[in-house]
């Protein structure tokens, strides 16, 4: 699959099969047009406030900031010029409204509306030819590939930046006491989210200057290799910045699964309880609660 940020004016010319004298007749065309313009977009908004499910999304806020790139919207659309600036123009758009919140089915509808509204000023001026309507077809068609694929990369990245706050929300690493961490794990850790939460175990020791970090693994769902592995490979990186990692909240079936898959994880203290591994570390810390 090709990256959309990969997509250039060759590519969509090409995948749509549209011709330079094509794009010519549609400019020619508009030009005839152009002084209905604003009669054109008066309509588009009278429409757009009086559809009730439109009128949720297509706030004053947003419909002002359609009001204010009415001029780039008409050349983009009725021009004839296109390169690669009009390809990142259009996915720039097509993120615009992904990021104030507009649903696809609104956004979609809002290109067509006002695709449809300039074909039929163009039929009503006898301008309609076949080959145009061809031309007319083709060119909405690009531009609606383009402002979806931007509408698509901005949800997209939005969904992203989403995931990882929620992932960094689920390895709350907390301060226990002075050169002490602890993070609790909760869920499933598969070798991606072990790898997040290496990083955070490591970018907190390096800041807090830890000497101890406990790894409370009472909330695991599942304790296999994979999670075994993991386990251990944090205690390694975490030695390796001066840094003793503990593991408490070892259950009685939690110990026997891990004799059942034969795996040595001597290189960790572990504790049956996080008291235990508090009182643990306090110690290999000298101090004491009191």
């Amino acid at each position: 699959m090709i990256d959309p940020n990969e997509k250039n004016w060759p590519y969509y010319q090409a995948l749509f099969f549209l011709q330079d004298e094509e794009l010519e007749e549609l400019a020619q065309a508009g030009q005839k047009i152009y002084d209905q313009k604003d009669a054109l977009y008066q309509r588009f908004y009278d429409w757009l406030q009086n559809h009730p499910f439109f009128l949720t999304y297509y706030t004053e806020d947003v419909l002002q900031a359609i009001r204010d790139s009415e001029d780039i919207f008409w050349d983009d659309l009725l021009s004839g010029q296109a390169d690669d600036e009009y390809i990142e123009r259009q996915r720039f758009f097509g993120q615009v409204f992904a990021s104030v919140g507009i649903p696809f089915d609104a956004y979609l509808a809002f290109l067509n509306y006002y695709h449809q509204e300039v074909q039929d000023l163009l039929e009503e001026h006898g301008l309609l030819s076949l080959s145009l309507l061809k031309t007319y077809r083709k060119f909405t068609g690009i531009a609606i590939s383009t402002l979806t694929d931007g509408y698509s990369s901005a949800k997209d990245e939005l969904l992203r930046e989403k995931e990882e706050t929620l992932s960094s929300m689920s390895t709350p690493i907390t301060p226990l006491w002075e050169g002490i961490l602890l993070l609790p794990l909760v869920g499933f850790l598969d070798s991606e989210r072990a790898q997040q939460v290496m990083h955070a175990m490591l970018e907190e020791i390096a800041e807090k200057s830890a000497k101890v970090f406990i790894l409370d693994i009472r909330g695991i769902a599942v304790m296999d290799s994979e999670v075994a592995n993991a386990l251990i490979k944090m205690s390694k990186a975490a030695k390796l910045m001066g840094c003793q990692a503990m593991l408490s909240g070892i259950s009685g079936n939690v110990a026997q699964t891990i004799v059942d898959i034969g795996l040595d994880i001597q290189e960790i203290q572990t504790h049956g309880n996080m008291l235990n591994a508090l009182r643990a570390a306090l110690r290999l810390t000298n101090q004491s609660i009191f």
